[in-house]
Order: structure tokens, then sequence, then C-alpha cells
């Protein structure tokens, strides 16, 4: 997907069932991100399937990490969203690793809450 489309952009593609395996939100706007994780989860899940919530000042990056790259026996879609992302220190690489060829049952949100946070890792993510 594009990069810097429109909220409308992505809530339109969304509906119509063209979803990215990973998506990047950036900033604070809770009824946003809570808007968008709604259509998405309607979306992508389709009342079938799991959402699995991490956020990385109380969560384990390993725990994640290892969550993206379980298989399952049965094919099971799973939403998984990532809150704090700054803070996730150690396993970065193999975040980035995963970013490169995602799970198509898989589908990751990226949560960095403060808009002018500024770190390799970070641009790393976006591209």
């Amino acid at each position: 997907m594009a990069k810097n489309v429109t909220f409308r952009q992505i809530i339109h593609r969304i509906r119509a069932g063209e979803i990215s395996p990973i998506y990047f939100l950036s900033g604070s706007d809770a009824y946003l991100q809570d808007f968008f994780l709604k259509e998405l989860h309607t979306a992508f899940l389709q009342s079938a399937g799991e959402k699995k919530q991490y956020s990385m000042d109380m969560d384990s990056p390993q725990k994640l990490i290892s969550d993206l790259y379980e298989g399952s026996l049965f094919v099971t879609k799973r939403l998984f969203v990532v809150r704090e992302i700054r803070k996730f220190k150690s396993g970065q690489d193999d975040l980035l690793h995963y970013l490169q060829s995602p799970d198509s049952n898989n589908c990751l949100v990226i949560v960095n809450e403060e808009f002018s946070s500024k770190s390799k890792f970070l641009d790393n993510i976006k591209n």
C-alpha cells in the first residue's frame, strides 16, 4: 500500500477488503486509532480469528516475535496491535526481518503514539 495516504482512503480500502499485512499508525489520537482498529477487526477477522494486543512497556518483545512466527495447525487470521513501539529494545532485527516477509494470515498494526519521536528503528519500520 502506498505511503502517506489519507485516513479516509485507508478506511475505504479496508472496507473493500484491501487489507495490508502491516500498518504503522503515528500520533496520539485515540479516537482515530480505535476507529481504525474496529474497522480493521471487522474486515480482517470477520468474526473469526483472534486479536492480540501488546504494549512494549509491559510485554516482552520476544513474546511478540514468537507469536508472529508461530504457525497454526488451522489457518487462523490474527490481528496484532503493538503499542509503545519506541520501547521495543531487544529483538529489533527480528521484527524488521518479519516486516520484510509477513505472514499473510496475520495483520500487524504498529502504533507510535509520539508523532515527533525520531529513531533509526522507527525509520526502518516506516520504510
